[in-house]
């Protein structure tokens, strides 16, 4: 939908997309399934050196629900799309900016199971604090009205999307 050098910003429909699933906890069996995003859609942005990118989500009738910083690592392009290593911990932020912390128990379960270290979980645990004291430089971002073009068709995945 945008794909500029200074900002990727992608549409995730609320009727389908195609999403990394974990089966049952954090350290289970990954797998690429088809999955319902949000209840009225979700905009994800990204920009280059940002170490989160920025969801948007939307309620069914269109209005603007709230925003999610999902703290990963760099987006990297691949032949078919874009991949990102997810950083576990998330923070959700309410249209009034009142916010709380999401995957906490994620990251404890990472923890103990040796995925993450404990200074790394601090680490991430600052980057968050550090978003927390700049959300009046970055929201609202212009994009809280945005929304898709109606007559946009769903993607389907290419011949070959497994084999990479």
């Amino acid at each position: 939908m945008k794909d500029e050098e200074a900002q990727l910003a992608l549409w995730l429909s609320p009727k389908r997309h195609w999403q990394g699933r974990v089966a049952g906890t954090l350290l289970g069996g990954w797998s690429l399934g088809e999955r319902v995003s949000g209840r009225g859609g979700i905009l994800r942005t990204t920009r280059p050196g940002d170490a989160h990118s920025l969801l948007h989500f939307f309620n069914p009738d269109g209005s603007f629900r709230g925003w999610y910083f999902n703290f990963e690592g760099p987006l990297l392009r691949t032949p078919l799309g874009f991949d990102f290593e997810d950083e576990i911990l998330d923070l959700w932020v309410e249209r009034d900016r009142s916010w709380k912390w999401l995957d906490e128990d994620e990251l404890e379960e990472a923890l103990r199971g040796g995925i993450v270290e404990p200074g790394e979980s601090t680490a991430l645990r600052e980057r968050g604090n550090q978003v927390l004291a700049q959300l009046d430089a970055l929201l609202p971002t212009g994009w809280e009205g945005w929304r898709p073009d109606p007559g946009w068709r769903l993607p389907e995945l290419p011949p070959g999307w497994d084999a990479v």
